[in-house]
């Protein structure tokens, strides 16, 4: 009953970065308890607003928060015009002793290729002269915002404030990840982290009394174009599914198909990426939400596609949520194995045309959320591994298997499964006998390959949420847990992971995408928090912290150099590739983000 509780509050915590709710911050083991609403006794609007009333109960920080955020927005909305920035306008902002360092530090060329300048300051380079008063700062703001030469109209501005600390009844101190992007003569985005320190009067808001800047980084493209353009139209804009199914989002198919079909507001749809019919062009399938059928996509010469779901026979209703195109029978072209209704995999094989015909299915024991292919005991038949989550199709749904518990390492997930591909579409699970059933109780999301001990042999790593990670060592086709050992078990709500060789030593490194908590990291870190139950305190820090890099050293274990390498932060995140992005022969690290929104963007 006691982690029950623990979890709850702590998930709500967590969530406080999509939904901004600070009703989370009645985790305090020794805050009042909350008092119920009780409709008529005042408006309800006010009693909630109450109710949500963070310095009710104790946490002044989350108080503060709520001050500055406002504050800081309003200093983003200035920024966001430099044509019109005004010290009159931003006085309103500033405390009349405010001072700055150097917004925009002495900076150097790091890589130029192709164009695309990264720029970082210059080490050891000499610091600015503080600048005093509100015709400082604003000189400040000013040179910050040079590069783009006046030519700028509007800028995209954002404040993403992490921590609040140092609060006492006239000043706090707020951090905040700070980003401007627009387009001049050259396209140009800056990012860094402020270190804001505020004042204070009673029935007033905060003002601005200093900022120091660290981590600052910018980065511009010769010319006013960008690395990459949205070609989504120009590429499915032809096709019926276009306009008559992809264009349309969640809300609009949940009020139009019955829940049982499996339309859920989460969103986990994959794809996967191949040449089905053999004309040396990559082609799509798409996984659809239950009720509406997948799609497969034909690439033509011209980078359009037509739509060929319903003569390829693959055009399944249920639900999915991933798919690999993959040549199972060793026949030369790309069969497809696809997650539906939630437990089943099911495989189908490739005439060579893309034509396809269902051979077999296997039922998980929980929900599939994705897949992966590898010949784990060479073989030469590819083998399949199931990683499952629960038994419900969404978190939502009181997350099936039941609430994850403790939910920093839970251990009443549901297993994955391990197939192995005995030939001619018969698949035998072996999780078991090669010993993957180790540790596999957690909810897992999804899996990847890579031979990361350089033994010959591919190894294997899980990816969690509400916990730890698996890494799988296989030697000889047998595996065992080494995530331990190895040092790479990373607490955290883990949503995807992927290996590349970040620093030319020649060993895969690994990198995993954990969601990034603006208000766990704020929260986590207060005296309150959890106070008392110390274990789940420490891991709850962890567990909002964001994404991990680990470098492989080579021995059997990897370092964790997150901080370093400045890549925690990659907002609430689902996923990451490791792939040389601007051919300048090193990794750089793609991450995808983001939350479900409608037709209000601020509704999360």
């Amino acid at each position: 009953m006691q982690m029950a509780s623990t979890f709850f509050r702590f998930l709500n915590l967590f969530l406080l970065a999509g939904f901004g709710a600070p009703g989370g911050l009645r985790a305090a083991a020794d805050a009042p308890a909350p008092v119920p609403l009780k409709s008529g006794t005042q408006p309800l609007a006010e009693e909630y607003k109450a109710y949500r009333d963070p310095s009710g109960d104790g946490w002044g920080t989350e108080a503060f928060y709520e001050e500055a955020k406002p504050q800081l927005k309003a200093l983003g909305k200035l920024l966001a015009h430099p044509q019109e920035l005004d010290a009159e306008e931003l006085a309103v902002l500033l405390d009349p002793r405010v001072t700055a360092g150097a917004l925009r530090p002495v900076l150097q060329i790091v890589t130029n290729p192709g164009g695309m300048e990264v720029r970082r300051p210059v080490p050891g380079s000499a610091p600015d002269v503080p600048a005093k008063g509100a015709a400082g700062f604003t000189g400040a703001l000013r040179k910050m915002l040079e590069p783009w030469g006046g030519k700028a109209e509007s800028l995209q501005t954002e404040f993403k404030l992490f921590k609040v600390r140092d609060l006492t009844a006239s000043e706090g101190t707020v951090e905040a990840y700070v980003f401007l992007a627009g387009q001049g003569e050259r396209f140009i985005q800056q990012s860094s982290t402020w270190t804001v320190r505020m004042s204070r009067e009673e029935g007033k808001p905060p003002v601005i009394r200093s900022v120091t800047v660290s981590g600052f980084e910018e980065v511009s493209m010769a010319g006013p174009q960008r690395m990459f353009l949205d070609q989504t139209t120009s590429v499915l804009g032809g096709t019926e599914a276009w306009g008559g199914q992809l264009l349309y989002g969640i809300d609009h198919w949940r009020n139009r198909i019955e829940d049982r079909l499996g339309v859920y507001a989460t969103g986990l749809q994959g794809m996967a990426i191949g040449d089905v019919n053999g004309d040396g062009l990559d082609d799509i399938y798409y996984c659809a939400e239950g009720g509406l059928p997948n799609r497969l996509f034909l690439q033509k010469p011209d980078g359009s596609v037509e739509d060929a779901s319903a003569s390829s026979g693959a055009d399944i209703l249920d639900p999915g949520r991933s798919a690999l195109l993959l040549d199972l029978d060793n026949d030369g072209d790309q069969d497809i194995v696809i997650s539906a209704a939630y437990k089943m995999a099911i495989f189908f094989s490739n005439d060579g045309a893309g034509h396809f015909t269902q051979r077999r299915q296997f039922a998980a024991p929980g929900h599939i959320q994705s897949m992966s292919a590898v010949d784990y005991d060479h073989d030469r038949l590819l083998d399949v591994y199931l990683s499952c989550y629960n038994d419900a199709p969404e978190i939502s749904d009181t997350l099936g298997a039941g609430t994850p518990s403790p939910f920093y390492d839970a251990r009443n997930g549901l297993p994955n499964v391990m197939l192995h591909n005995d030939g001619d579409f018969a698949f035998r699970e072996t999780t078991k006998a090669i010993g993957l059933d180790h540790n596999n109780d957690r909810y897992s999301f999804g899996c990847t390959w890579e031979d990361y001990d350089n033994d010959g042999d591919q190894d294997l790593y899980v990816v969690n949420d509400f916990g730890r990670k698996n890494l799988y060592r296989n030697d000889e086709g047998k595996f065992k847990d080494a995530a331990a050992e190895a040092g790479v078990e990373d607490i955290g709500p883990g949503m995807g992971a992927c290996w590349g060789d970040v620093n030319g030593d020649g060993l895969m490194d690994l990198h995993v995408a954990n969601m990034f908590s603006g208000a766990g990291n704020r929260i986590a870190f207060q005296g309150q928090f959890l106070k008392g139950e110390e274990e789940a305190r420490k891991w709850s820090q962890r567990f909002a912290k964001g994404n991990t890099l680990y470098l492989n050293e080579g021995n059997g274990k990897f370092r964790d150099v997150s901080d370093a390498a400045r890549i925690t932060f990659g907002r609430w995140a689902w996923g990451a590739m490791l792939t040389d992005l601007n051919n300048d022969g090193w990794r750089d690290i793609f991450v995808a983000n983001g939350y479900i929104t409608g037709e209000d963007p601020g509704d999360l």
